[in-house]
């Protein structure tokens, strides 16, 4: 069966932002931060209003840094960027904490993550 007919909801004309011919082999977390920031750089021209990243590490990592943010990013740790006016600009600000574990019962495991 097709997916389209278990998943309505499915878009059949879906296009990547990072066609397949662009990704390259990875080998290392920068590598994967790196390609995340590029794909977190896309999705934010090419979408209008809230946008949902879902990663683990080393994207969140670059996902934080395409948003003006570096710094330690837990396994679980979430972190929410809202769009703003500033000044007739319109940038990118932190709501809330960075790499926020409080909806966890065990924080300290996230926080002792890799990064």
């Amino acid at each position: 069966a097709d997916l389209k007919s278990s998943f309505p909801l499915i878009d059949e004309h879906y296009e990547p932002v990072v066609p397949r011919e662009e990704l390259v082999l990875e080998y290392s977390d920068g590598a994967a931060a790196k390609r995340s920031a590029k794909v977190a750089r896309r999705v934010r021209e090419l979408l209008a209003g809230s946008i949902l990243f879902v990663g683990h590490g080393a994207s969140c990592l670059g996902i934080a840094g395409e948003f003006g943010h570096y710094g330690y990013v837990g396994y679980t740790s979430l972190t929410h960027f809202e769009l703003k006016d500033v000044g007739g600009e319109r940038k990118w600000e932190l709501r809330g904490f960075f790499g926020d574990v409080s909806h966890l019962s065990d924080k300290q495991t996230s926080l002792d993550s890799a990064w």
